[in-house]
């Protein structure tokens, strides 16, 4: 049987070889990460949300001779065109066999591509509880409320009252359930009734003094009893279930504020009205929650104008509750009462095009708009269905207030609206004046707008050497205590509260975070900010070797496999931010080093066919020199070579290069045996080939 060996001379070999693909990579300043086996992007304007890597497209734009730089493409790989925009950028379909980074950096090298883009799949949520009936509450999507949920979830130090036609507490998803916990206000104040289910076992004293007797479950102002429960009206049901209903608890529907399968935002049930609002108990039931710890109002009712609810609002905007109330549905230019007050916030209704409801009022009152068509929620008797409504959309407006005051619980009512307004999506395409329309207010509710505007974040360097370097804790709420650390990669300098100083030795490299923990009576927040030590990560630098005739070694669980008597090249490949130069090598003692240039070095194994080498170089961090070491590896491991081993010393050469046959078996060695030999020149020009 004959065997044929392609062996190349290289008179100078000066070329860049495919990078192996690590668990971390940088391609275009976009850092990616292999996650279960899939390659992930992370968003370069939400670091910490990751897109899956599209594996089989990748998207390229060629030089001026688009035509021709695919007709090279094909031939060089056979690649199949999926389509061509009249931009220039044409997807491709990678190649079988072929990792999709691996390939976008073999692209990258080509001198008839432009541009190379990795692709990713988009996603219309971020977090996704797992309630049963998640699937049917578009809205969420729609102001991006999934967004606002990797950043805050509901919690019970938060409590919004609900003036409408009662709440039924006992609902599976609003209160116990098969839980272990609820999304209801109790009065901690009032003695417990000796049947949670029913108001009448109460003590029937006042214990709080607050004037309502066994008033533990809010109350019903329209009979003036303590159930606020209602069994005829589903209105304040649906209602509360938008604002928190129990999240992520594998049951029902996901509310706004509703926690992350634990108790979310407090629901204060007050029953204003049965069939309909009683317009004589609306100021009561207002002053009833300034009084008793609602941090919001939450009203989708329209009476007439009165001058009682007026004081009533004006306390509630004194004692900073936020009042918000739905505009009506009356096909009017015209925003109801109680919304139409200065000091309530006049939510109206938008359908799934981010037009108007036509049912919805609107005009120069109408503050903000948020969706309010086929909207599902909680209903009577643990019950779940569709509803239409500025009613429904108000509650949306309640709940991301809700967790805008669980982020710094002093937030002003003004604070509130100016990020309500300042977020708010401009959408529908109606004329917005000053930022404001007639018939959407200041637009669309933007949930994770608004949450992100109040959040806590850092700003700091990317890169941290020897010198100081401050980080800096931006929205921190006031009252709020702060502890801080860093990475064991760095050293504190100073720091007190909302800034912290770090410095860096040149003996520990590689990626290192900073985090910040807020803490108020809403709990605590912490907040990160990742970046880079003196030099790459460790993981991120690796080695890649290669026969002298430019064929990839084997490589079999994440170990090179190397000959004895074999000339190889090595190259150090970098997938971190932080530039490498300046490279010193000390390879393994035995080995025949040829030559070195730049990220390269040519060596002959010799008798050993596996070794460590250590790679120093000048990193990001000029202060350290040229002597970081960025790499420590172990190089190889014997495997069947076939027996004999052929090399040419010295190679790259100028003059003579001698042909060396070496064997440890004299009957693998065949008389027949065909040998190539190719001569290129110092830009991989091919000069001369023998064959013998």
């Amino acid at each position: 049987m004959k065997r044929y060996l392609s062996i190349s001379i290289f008179l100078f070999c000066l070329h860049t070889v495919n990078a192996q693909v690590s668990t971390t990579f940088y391609f275009k300043n976009k850092l990616l990460e292999k996650k279960d086996e899939k390659w992930m992007i992370a968003d370069i304007n939400h670091p910490k949300k990751y897109y899956e890597v599209d594996s089989k497209v990748i998207t390229v734009k060629f030089d001026t001779l688009s035509n021709e730089g695919l007709a090279k493409l094909k031939g060089k790989f056979n690649i199949k065109l999926i389509r061509k925009a009249s931009t220039g950028y044409t997807d491709i379909e990678i190649p079988q066999g072929f990792d999709v980074l691996h390939f976008a950096k073999i692209l990258q090298g080509l001198d008839y591509i432009e541009d190379v883009c990795i692709n990713a799949f988009g996603e219309y949520g971020v977090f996704t509880p797992n309630d049963e009936y998640y699937n049917n509450q578009w809205y969420l999507s729609k102001i991006r409320v999934p967004y606002a949920w990797d950043l805050v979830h509901g919690n019970p130090c938060i409590v919004v009252a609900i003036l409408d036609s009662g709440t039924d507490w006992l609902h599976e998803d609003l209160g116990n359930g098969t839980d272990n916990f609820n999304n209801i206000w109790h009065n901690s104040d009032e003695d417990d009734w000796s049947d949670n289910s029913d108001p009448t076992t109460g003590n029937g004293i006042d214990d709080d003094g607050n004037g309502f007797t066994d008033d533990w479950i809010g109350w019903d102002f329209a009979n003036q009893d303590n159930n606020s429960r209602s069994t005829i009206n589903s209105h304040g049901t649906q209602v509360s279930g938008i604002v928190s209903a129990k999240t992520n608890n594998n049951t029902g529907i996901a509310g706004i504020a509703g926690g992350n399968n634990s108790q979310g935002v407090v629901l204060m049930p007050l029953l204003v009205g049965d069939a309909s609002p009683i317009g004589s108990v609306i100021d009561d039931a207002i002053l009833y929650a300034v009084n008793n710890g609602a941090d919001i109002i939450q009203m989708s009712l329209g009476v007439p104008q009165s001058d009682a609810i007026d004081v009533a609002i004006q306390v509630a905007e004194n004692a900073n509750v936020t009042l918000i109330c739905a505009s009506g549905n009356n096909y009017s230019s015209t925003v109801n009462y109680p919304a139409s007050n200065v000091n309530v916030i006049a939510v109206g209704s938008t359908n799934q095009n981010d037009q108007k409801s036509n049912f919805s009022n609107y005009g120069s009152n109408l503050f903000i708009a948020a969706p309010g068509e086929d909207i599902y929620s909680s209903t009577l008797s643990d019950n779940y269905g569709y509803g239409d409504g500025t009613s429904f959309a108000a509650p949306q407006v309640s709940a991301i207030t809700a967790l805008l005051k669980q982020i710094n619980p002093t937030l002003s009512n003004q604070q509130i609206r100016n990020v309500l307004q300042n977020s708010a999506d401009k959408v529908g395409g109606y004329t917005y004046t000053n930022g404001r329309s007639y018939e959407l207010g200041y637009g669309r509710l933007n949930a994770y707008n608004a949450v992100e505007a109040v959040y806590p974040y850092i700003t700091g360097p990317s890169l941290v050497c020897t010198s100081n370097s401050t980080f800096i804790l931006h929205n921190r709420p006031p009252g709020t205590t702060v502890n801080w650390y860093s990475d064991y990669r760095v050293t504190p300098s100073s720091g007190t509260g909302s800034s912290a100083t770090i410095h860096a030795t040149c003996s520990a490299i590689g990626n290192a975070q900073i985090t910040f923990t807020i803490s108020n009576s809403c709990g605590s927040t912490q907040v990160s900010k990742a970046f880079l030590v003196g030099g790459p990560e460790y993981s991120d630098v690796e080695l890649d070797v290669y026969y002298s005739t430019g064929q990839q070694a084997p490589n079999y669980g994440g170990t090179w496999l190397m000959c004895p008597n074999t000339t190889y090249h090595i190259y150090v490949d970098n997938n971190s931010s932080c530039s490498t130069s300046n490279y010193s090598w000390t390879i393994q003692s035995g080995w025949y080093k040829y030559y070195q240039y730049q990220n390269m070095i040519s060596i002959n194994t010799q008798s050993m066919p596996g070794g460590r080498v250590v790679v120093k170089a000048q990193t990001c961090c000029s202060d350290c020199g040229d002597e970081v070491t960025i790499l420590t590896d172990y190089l190889g491991t014997y495997w069947d070579c076939g027996g004999y081993y052929m090399s040419f010393v010295p190679n790259p050469t100028t003059g003579e290069t001698i042909l060396e046959l070496k064997t440890d078996n004299i009957d693998t060695f065949t008389e027949g045996d065909k040998w190539e030999a190719e001569i290129f020149n110092q830009q991989m020009l091919l000069m001369h080939k023998t064959t013998r």
